[in-house]
């Protein structure tokens, strides 16, 4: 429900600010399309950092760049995916603290950053009380491109131009909170990540 998420994005925004998120700081997700991933993408707004979204497709190399290029201090990933990420970790010095949801490998006894469970933090943490210190014209999101002619370059997006793209797409489609979206874009593109936002806006 949207209780649900609204809670559970401000339980995640508060640890976020716990752990030193500033307003303007990267944080990156490197997750599949999952409940926990929305819940990333909305709590990190709220605790006024910017988000970046890795396709879960994305391999080591890639995945390195993307996290040094964008000066993440934070990784929230799937357990699962960890045989992308468990060998570079270490060596992104930006990078301070690892999230993880689902399952832990064995594997992760390798990891030396600090490591925490998205579970737990959202189970043991009180919601931050609903504020904001940014402003229409602060970054919300890096959205990198796929790197096909070349390394991959991250889109400056502001609160502002979201929304007004946000609005465009949900005028142009004329959606409102009778529908109901099926979404099979990642949210690392552009246009699978507005079917969640124009989802929100509208109540759908």
């Amino acid at each position: 429900s949207y209780t649900q998420l609204l809670t559970s994005s401000l339980s995640m925004a508060a640890a976020l600010h716990a752990r030193g998120l500033k307003r303007g700081n990267r944080v990156a997700i490197y997750m599949d399309n999952t409940w926990e991933c929305i819940v990333s993408i909305y709590a990190i707004s709220l605790a006024g950092g910017v988000f970046l979204i890795v396709n879960p497709q994305v391999k080591q190399e890639k995945l390195e760049y993307i996290l040094r290029d964008s000066g993440a201090r934070i990784l929230l990933t799937d357990g699962h995916l960890s045989k992308n990420f468990v060998d570079i970790i270490d060596h992104v010095p930006e990078c301070e603290r690892l999230i993880i949801s689902g399952k832990i490998p064995a594997i992760f006894d390798r990891i030396i950053k600090h490591m925490e469970l998205y579970d737990e933090i959202i189970k043991n943490t009180k919601p931050l009380k609903l504020q904001s210190s940014t402003i229409s014209k602060d970054l919300a999101a890096l959205i990198y491109t796929s790197g096909s002619t070349g390394v991959p370059k991250g889109v400056m997006m502001t609160h502002q131009s979201m929304f007004f793209i946000m609005g465009s797409l949900v005028e142009f489609l004329r959606l409102d909170d009778t529908h109901r979206i099926s979404n099979a874009l990642p949210f690392a593109f552009d246009y699978g990540l507005y079917q969640l936002l124009m989802c929100v806006k509208t109540g759908a």
